[in-house]
């Protein structure tokens, strides 16, 4: 497909399982979530490794995979050059090569972290070695010292915001400390976005929304990776949701993390994937 006849939105399915380490539950709840969304838009595949073993380089499992991955995710939106993209990842750090993406193409955007977790580790800092914990830091750092043939574009620390965010490892808590990130905690997720983000991102007329599941109160949604209590409610997460989209461009949404296989259970989404259809 050529640049001139490409689709503005497209729905990405990115099965990315390597960044947990060995997750086939990762890899099947991606797929099962991907099923139930059923984009309507224009979708594309990132083809992935199926799971099997993983090895470490450069301080990060399975690096090798996920470099490979990565390169040629950035390809495909390349070659397909999107404006807008819906993405149902697998860990974090499927956004590594979608932000990337979206800020080469479009310069400077907002970033709207909602995430149990930092994911703001290094190869030397992170306790697991996991690459899904490092992916805002790699996007922060412009991937270096991350072993990875991506060219990553640097985004600033005054474009992100860290929402939900209440399990951090102690290097984490000193790099929000040092950089001053600010830290939206659950009970400040109202109905609405607090007014020093609001001003913070006024600058802004496109922005980005991550959405790790594990955000989510597992009373509601259980079925993530590394699910952490007194999170967000569902009901709550779709009012701030609205709120941002309905104040900028949203061009990118991605849904991540998921485990969950069954369909049942995926249908507690339903108020969330809604409005990523709407993208």
């Amino acid at each position: 497909m050529t640049r001139d006849n490409s689709p503005k939105k497209v729905a990405l399915f990115y099965p990315q399982w390597q960044g947990a380490g060995y997750s086939p539950e990762l890899y099947e709840g991606t797929v099962a979530l991907w099923s139930y969304f059923s984009p309507q838009m224009p979708s594309i595949e990132v083809p992935v490794d199926r799971p099997g073993e993983v090895t470490k380089h450069n301080g990060i499992i399975g690096l090798k995979q996920i470099d490979k991955q990565l390169s040629n995710s950035y390809k495909i939106l390349q070659d397909l050059n999107p404006s807008h993209i819906a993405t149902i990842g697998g860990g974090c750090d499927v956004e590594v090569a979608v932000i990337s993406y979206l800020r080469a193409t479009h310069g400077p955007l907002g970033i709207f972290w909602f995430d149990a977790h930092g994911d703001l580790n290094t190869p030397d800092s992170s306790p697991s070695k996991l690459f899904h914990g490092m992916a805002l830091r790699c996007l922060l750092e412009g991937g270096r010292g991350f072993g990875l043939q991506l060219p990553v574009p640097s985004i600033s620390l005054q474009d992100i915001a860290l929402l939900g965010v209440r399990d951090l490892d102690p290097p984490e808590r000193e790099y929000i400390k040092e950089t001053g990130i600010p830290v939206i905690a659950v009970s400040e997720l109202m109905e609405s976005m607090p007014e020093k983000l609001v001003s913070q991102f006024k600058q802004f007329e496109k922005v980005y929304i991550h959405i790790d599941l594990d955000v989510l109160d597992p009373v509601e949604f259980a079925g993530v990776k590394c699910p952490t209590e007194n999170g967000v409610r569902i009901k709550q997460l779709r009012s701030v949701l609205q709120d941002i989209m309905e104040r900028w461009d949203a061009i990118g949404l991605s849904l991540v993390e998921s485990i969950e296989t069954d369909k049942k259970k995926l249908s507690a989404l339903e108020p969330i994937i809604q409005l990523v259809r709407e993208l």
